[in-house]
């Protein structure tokens, strides 16, 4: 891994580069959105100068242009030919250029551990039996290599699913937003429950009666249940509505340091399910109590005009109740939201042990064929 610069557009252009042992594509089971994958010839020691580019370079740098493939650009002063361009659905480690190693592993420091291995199971194998061979495999190399190189002394070998890899460092971020979300989502179904509830007084007598001329109470939980998914359904479509808007004002809000990862926020089959699923639970979950309080007592009491008042008041306490939950929940999300606040403010304000003002940071990657030695790279940044 390392950054490039390539040339053959407007400007030269820095992108985080990937030196790849063998053909990225059988591994992840994707087609090459144009051209193809490296073939052995080129991933030889020696072998001849190809590349590999990202969709999203593909798109910025040379506009889509659809006869980019066995043209030449220049990737750090030296000419290589373009032989392919990854699918747009493929995020690799944020890399927008795949070069040859061209270099044998074996001939490398035994304390030079800087590659990622990306491998696909066999077919029949599980995560489990392969960390276990992995484990002797460490150990095996513990053993052999711990006496000459510290960096091996209690070594692990241990696969991951590429996703979890990948979001290893976001994935408590994102279910922190989860549970936030999921205490929003149940705020609003007390809300919604408690309305219902005090229209359900006002049809109490309604429902008595139904119940009085036979109607079961399924029935009537039924017939609330359809009443809700309607309100269910629609507040998921307005939902739909509002998260299609919002996504068009996305690109502001979301950091520049991810626009190289290829993320992209957006409304599909996926988003679409969950919302019709939440939808869905939200209904029955605003239904139960409602439903519950109207088929509870007894019709012929119901219909009495003294028991109206004990249901009035049953009523009172369930929507009390409601209530209470609803404050309890709010307290939980704002004491929530003042401590990530204070964390914020606090990492602001963290000494440094320096005066940052006017202090720049900056990576920088040179050619190897203009400074092919450790000492003229040494040379030069001390220069």
């Amino acid at each position: 891994l390392g950054n490039r610069n390539i040339s053959g557009g407007d400007v030269p252009e820095r992108v985080f580069t990937a030196l790849v042992l063998d053909d990225l594509f059988p591994i992840i089971a994707l087609k090459p959105y144009l051209g193809r994958g490296f073939t052995p010839g080129e991933l030889a020691p020696r072998g001849p100068d190809v590349a590999i580019i990202s969709h999203r370079l593909w798109l910025t740098r040379f506009r889509g242009d659809r006869g980019i493939v066995n043209p030449t650009i220049r990737i750090g002063g030296q000419t290589a030919t373009v032989v392919g361009v990854v699918p747009k659905e493929l995020v690799l480690i944020g890399a927008d250029l795949w070069i040859p190693w061209g270099g044998d592993p074996a001939s490398g420091p035994r304390n030079a551990r800087q590659f990622n291995v990306l491998a696909r199971l066999a077919p029949g194998v599980s995560l489990e039996s392969a960390n276990a061979e992995l484990s002797t495999i460490a150990a095996q190399v513990q053993a052999a290599e711990g006496a000459a190189f510290k960096e091996y002394e209690g070594w692990r070998l241990t696969a991951s699913p590429w996703a979890a890899a990948l979001l290893q460092d976001v994935r408590p971020v994102a279910f922190v937003l989860i549970g936030a979300v999921s205490l929003v989502l149940l705020i609003a179904c007390a809300n919604l429950a408690n309305l219902l509830l005090a229209r359900s007084t006002t049809r109490h007598r309604e429902l008595a009666v139904r119940l009085a001329l036979g109607a079961g109470r399924t029935r009537i939980v039924r017939q609330l249940l359809v009443e809700n998914l309607m309100l269910g359904i629609l507040g998921a479509a307005v939902g739909l509505g509002f998260a299609y808007v919002g996504l068009q004002f996305a690109e502001a809000l979301i950091p520049a340091e991810f626009s190289g990862l290829g993320l992209d926020a957006a409304v599909n089959q996926r988003v679409l399910a969950w919302r019709v699923a939440m939808g869905l639970l939200a209904a029955v979950l605003v239904t139960l109590l409602p439903a519950w309080h109207a088929t509870r007592t007894d019709p012929q009491d119901s219909l009495r005009s003294d028991s109206r008042t004990g249901g009035a008041r049953a009523s009172v306490r369930m929507r009390q109740g409601l209530i209470v939950a609803e404050i309890a929940l709010s307290v939980v999300l704002l004491c929530g939201a003042g401590l990530l606040m204070r964390s914020f403010l606090n990492m602001q304000s963290v000494d440094l042990g320096f005066n940052p003002r006017g202090v720049l940071t900056m990576r920088l990657t040179l050619p190897h064929q203009k400074y092919p030695t450790g000492e003229a790279i040494t040379a030069f940044f001390e220069e």
